[in-house]
């Protein structure tokens, strides 16, 4: 979005940020094809987190939606591993390219338990 010269809000920011740290550890750990270690980084990750007692309401506000929503969409990613890794990766690619509006619709309509 960037790149084509369109706004990007702190909440798109934030939201991307905490997607891209799911999947970077589990490439880096070669995990993209083991659901139950893919599980368990998403845990440590999202099952609990933590903020910064000191934030203003608005940005605390802001981090927690962002973890919710990337939580919900890497549970999807952890859903897809039983595909192609091509799958995988063309589903980042166009989560990447939407703008915030496309990226929160896009995970509001994913069917994914966030009980984990």
């Amino acid at each position: 979005n960037a790149n084509h010269d369109r706004p990007v809000s702190q909440l798109e920011l934030e939201l991307q940020a905490e997607v891209d740290k799911f999947v970077s550890a589990t490439a880096i750990l070669g995990l993209e094809k083991n659901k139950a270690f893919m599980q368990e980084i998403w845990s440590l990750l999202f099952s609990q987190p933590k903020f910064n007692e000191n934030l203003e309401k608005e940005n605390l506000a802001r981090y927690m939606k962002a973890n919710k929503y990337a939580s919900k969409y890497c549970l999807n990613l952890i859903g897809m591993n039983n595909k192609t890794t091509k799958c995988f990766h063309n589903e980042l690619r166009r989560f990447y390219r939407l703008n915030q509006r496309a990226k929160l619709s896009r995970i509001d309509t994913l069917n994914t338990d966030l009980r984990h």
